[in-house]
């Protein structure tokens, strides 16, 4: 009889133990692991990416979250805590997502790769000198074969911004443009082997301005894009009307990008093509910005603020309808303040 209640109180032991084991790993799996919820089925070629801003008394965080565009409660946090993880880019075939990394590095911030197929996160550094250094810059375009990007970074000893292309195999970073004078960035390929890039030479004086061109791969300049609806005007230091946060699809051969005019407040979400002679503008009197194109060529993401000191969130248009609505909301990604910057 005692073995008997002894053998029974051993095992209701090794129970208890066992369920709080059990307890222990859930509790461990959902504050540690990258997969907040069930990832089984997004859909590899549907992907949207974005920042999901955690804010704090004295501070905030980013994390880069993919999810599925037909299935936002199916979604990944794929960039590490306590850290803020901007401006993210899927490669052509979206198997690789490109952000930057800030609070690592004093000016600008360090590229990192998250590779869908294997889950894993990769911080970059260059190579160049033999040394193993961070990898800076901003901006990042994907070349067409995901073989590498392009980036601008500061000059050394300059306040202004070359363009640089970045070899994900040699781990190499090679100078393609370097102005003395003025910042360059990449802002879209327009065929295999052209650049779309903006410079703002002319802009830091008044006065009226174009300031994209086309430049090849090797940094040649080929010519200047003219379109009444991107031209700059600048009086006194205060932009009269521009583009800014343009983004190339090659697909529709279209722009998007955010408007500003002095006769009305805030941003507006634009396109035209490269001639101008197509032009539409999708929203008013809002503080509308960082547009990129999503599914269909016919889906716009943008971030937008209601009011000037409103915090952004992340919105999208459909262009066939002219609806506008909220993409997600951002409690429901483990709790966050905001969602921005979209990437597709």
């Amino acid at each position: 009889m005692f073995s008997l209640k002894l053998s029974s109180i051993y095992r209701k032991d090794l129970l208890l133990k066992l369920l709080l084991l059990v307890g222990l790993f859930v509790i461990y799996a959902l504050f540690n692991c990258s997969n907040i919820t069930d990832t089984i089925g997004l859909d590899e070629n549907n992907l949207v990416a974005f920042s999901a801003i955690y804010l704090t008394d004295s501070s905030y965080t980013g994390r880069i979250v993919i999810t599925d565009y037909d299935n936002t409660e199916n979604y990944k946090i794929v960039s590490p805590p306590g850290l803020m993880a901007r401006d993210a880019v899927f490669s052509r075939t979206k198997n690789k997502l490109l952000f930057g990394l800030d609070g690592i590095i004093e000016h600008g911030y360090q590229f990192a790769i998250y590779d869908n197929q294997s889950d894993e996160m990769e911080k970059l550094y260059t190579n160049n000198d033999g040394d193993k250094i961070p990898l800076a810059g901003i901006m990042p375009i994907w070349d067409y074969d995901d073989k590498g990007f392009y980036f601008s970074q500061h000059n050394t000893y300059s306040t202004a911004m070359g363009i640089y292309y970045y070899d994900l195999a040699t781990k190499m970073s090679t100078i393609i443009y370097n102005p003395k004078d003025a910042s360059v960035y990449v802002i879209g390929l327009k065929s295999q082997d052209t650049l779309i890039v903006f410079s703002n030479k002319y802009f830091l004086a008044s006065g009226d301005s174009n300031c994209f061109f086309f430049i090849s791969k090797t940094g040649e300049y080929l010519s200047q894009i003219n379109n009444p609806h991107l031209v700059l005007i600048n009086k006194n230091g205060i932009t009269q009307k521009g583009a800014y946060y343009l983004r190339w699809n090659e697909l529709n051969q279209q722009f998007v990008y955010s408007a500003i005019n002095s006769d009305q407040e805030g941003f507006a979400i634009s396109i035209t093509n490269i001639d101008g002679s197509f032009y539409k503008q999708y929203t008013s009197t809002k503080f509308d910005t960082r547009p990129i194109w999503g599914p269909g060529n016919s889906i716009i993401f943008f971030n937008r603020q209601i009011e000037y000191d409103d915090e952004e969130q992340l919105y999208m248009i459909n262009t066939t309808t002219g609806q506008v609505e909220k993409f997600i909301n951002p409690a429901n990604i483990d709790g966050a303040d905001q969602i921005v910057d979209a990437a597709y």
